[in-house]
């Protein structure tokens, strides 16, 4: 009997993808019985030694990510590859689904954000047959957890609120150019909002005329990634935001940046402004998102869509005080720690998966 992450996407700036790898890991090390079947593997050297990956369509780089076509190919490769009485772990929509067509295996959902970014692009009949099918919800977030269960009809006693825990390197600075250097993680993607973050470098650079922007993290759309350097060119902010593309050295710029932001519509717990906030780095974020991932008044949250709002939270932030953001990053590391999360997974398996 094994615990089987299934996972269809390895890349690096795909935050779902590391925080699969990273829990799998953990469990290992706790001594679970793990097994990975991956594909859509971009970054083999994200790949971890042990457990050992297995590819789940007989090539690492088969890519099915977001590919409804592909529901039954995955379906017919889980069978092969699972054992009645696996606990299948799904971490994208496509293994979810395909995953939810097994008979005899125990299917448990890890979902990494809330239901309309996760499951958005899924018919909606599959939809139904995986919110009846699956056995165990384990949601980055209370947030993702209360959307699951307005959006699903998902009941309490099937939904595990949980995360990652992020265990950033600290040994390395690199010191982003700006005074002061803004950073935001994040893929280029309509729901990330980059472009409330240009409109409001354009209010912070009429007080600040040294600040200068950096967005890490991959384009997923070359016409929305034109479309927000047009707007950047638009506001006369162009020649103040650097678009690095993925790094593989994200801790260590965020060591060098002032503060990190991040302005999107949805999540589910934030991969980058927890580890931001882990690193003692301030951090902005909206409002409506932060319910997990607050003390010591961080992040400084804002409300609403309004530019003059995020620049005055940058502003705020960057005059938290040293100990309120050790404060933090003690208290991220504490809450966020692989005991509880391994706890927390203990609990929504519950099936003897666990060696003795």
């Amino acid at each position: 009997m094994s615990v089987v992450h299934v996972l269809n996407r390895v890349k690096i700036g795909h935050g779902r993808g590391l925080s699969a790898i990273a829990l799998a890991q953990a469990q290992h090390r706790a001594g679970w019985n793990v097994r990975l079947l991956v594909s859509g593997v971009h970054s083999p050297r994200l790949l971890p030694r042990s457990p050992e990956p297995e590819a789940l369509l007989g090539d690492f780089g088969a890519d099915v990510y977001h590919k409804v076509d592909a529901i039954d190919r995955v379906a017919e490769a889980l069978d092969r590859g699972t054992r009645p009485g696996d606990a299948v772990v799904s971490h994208e929509s496509i293994d979810l689904a395909a995953a939810c067509r097994l008979r005899g295996r125990r299917v448990v959902a890890a979902l990494h954000s809330v239901p309309e970014v996760s499951l958005n692009y899924l018919p909606a009949a599959h939809l139904r047959t995986i919110a009846d099918r699956v056995d165990h919800w384990v949601t980055w977030g209370s947030l993702a957890a209360g959307r699951l269960a307005d959006q699903l009809k998902v009941g309490p006693e099937r939904i595990t609120v949980s995360g990652q825990c992020v265990e950033p390197d600290d040994r390395v600075v690199r010191r982003l150019p700006g005074s002061p250097a803004c950073l935001t993680v994040a893929r280029v993607d309509p729901v990330k909002n980059h472009g409330l973050i240009l409109d409001a470098l354009a209010v912070l650079a009429r007080r600040m005329p040294g600040i200068r922007w950096h967005m890490v993290g991959p384009s997923v759309d070359d016409a929305h990634l034109h479309g927000l350097l047009g707007r950047a060119a638009r506001l006369g902010v162009d020649g103040m935001v650097t678009w690095h593309g993925s790094r593989d050295d994200v801790a260590a710029v965020m060591l060098g940046s002032d503060v990190s932001v991040l302005t999107s519509h949805a999540e589910g717990l934030p991969r980058a402004t927890q580890e931001a906030m882990a690193l003692g780095v301030p951090t902005v974020m909206p409002a409506a998102l932060v319910r997990d991932l607050t003390h010591a008044g961080l992040p400084v949250t804002y409300e609403g869509t309004a530019p003059e709002a995020v620049a005055a939270a940058v502003e705020t932030a960057l005059r938290v005080a040293p100990e309120r953001r050790a404060a933090a990053a003690s208290w991220v590391r504490r809450t966020w720690s692989w005991e509880r999360v391994l706890a927390d997974w203990a609990g929504a398996l519950a099936d003897g998966t666990r060696d003795a």
